[in-house]
């Protein structure tokens, strides 16, 4: 199959199949598994970045527009079991001009997929009522419902846990 026979080309086996290979398939062909092949190799780097405790807390892919990043970060948050939530940040949508509702966004997610989180969420918001995050700035918001909450949380009885961002660069 094309995957089998474009990882054979990566890694430089049997030289003399290398003319064959590429003579029966189309380019879009071609493209799609080495796209599949850097897929694999881009999860394990994942993979290994946030299995390592001395790694940095950030995980930054970057690239030329239409390499598929996006791609690979859609791939990510629908197989990968590590990754907890998603935001896909697109220049057009107006919501996301403003780094507030993207924090407000994640806060929300994670609340869906960790309970504990919801708690202290919930307490705070009884405690305080919602009116306050209106008042605070992006960097104060993060600190409040992100930072803050999360840091309650560390008790070294979890693995590392991933929030995708894409197109980061493209909100506003």
């Amino acid at each position: 199959d094309i995957e089998h026979k474009i990882l054979h080309l990566v890694r430089g086996e049997d030289k003399k199949e290398q003319k064959d290979v590429f003579a029966p398939l189309s380019i879009d062909d071609v493209l799609s598994a080495r796209r599949e092949v850097l897929d694999i190799h881009m999860s394990d780097a994942v993979e290994e970045w946030r299995s390592n405790k001395y790694a940095s807390s950030v995980f930054l892919l970057l690239g030329a527009p239409g390499i598929g990043k996006s791609c690979f970060a859609a791939n990510q948050l629908h197989y990968n079991p590590n990754v907890i939530c998603g935001v896909f940040c697109e220049w057009d949508k107006e919501s996301q001009k403003d780094a507030k509702n993207i924090i407000k966004t994640i806060a929300f997610k994670l609340a869906t997929k960790l309970p504990d989180y919801r708690k202290i969420l919930l307490t705070k918001f009884e405690c305080r009522g919602t009116d306050f995050i209106q008042a605070l700035g992006a960097a104060d918001l993060f600190e409040q419902i992100l930072i803050q909450p999360l840091s309650e949380l560390i008790d070294g009885g979890r693995d590392k846990k991933i929030i995708v961002i894409d197109g980061l660069d493209e909100a506003g």
